[in-house]
């Protein structure tokens, strides 16, 4: 006989949150990133715990697809410190769309 519970009085919010980012495609670039996020909290207040984010990017070097240059990118956020926001921000800017994408090699 098995038998599953939750003991809600002692569980603590905490989630992972996996997110498979942006892939893009195209006929010389392909990139793509996963993230990872432990979010603790719960309806009101919510705080990042931890973040991880990996990715890479490939850039064809000729018309044969087997040829490529790739990169690969490994970013880390570790929550150090917790303060409550006194009062709400904001932050005025515009999105810019950058539709191009700039890769040298030496």
């Amino acid at each position: 006989y098995l038998s599953r519970t939750v003991d809600f009085d002692s569980c603590e919010d905490l989630v992972k949150w996996e997110i498979h980012g942006n892939t893009n495609t195209d006929h010389s670039i392909r990139r793509t990133s996963i993230a990872t996020y432990l979010l603790r909290g719960n309806h009101r207040d919510i705080r990042i715990e931890y973040a991880l984010i990996e990715g890479s990017v490939s850039a064809f070097t000729s018309s044969v697809s087997e040829e490529h240059i790739t990169t690969f990118t490994n970013q880390t956020l570790e929550l150090r410190a917790v303060r409550r926001i006194s009062q709400v921000f904001t932050i005025d800017y515009q999105s810019v769309n950058h539709n191009s994408f700039h890769y040298e090699v030496d």
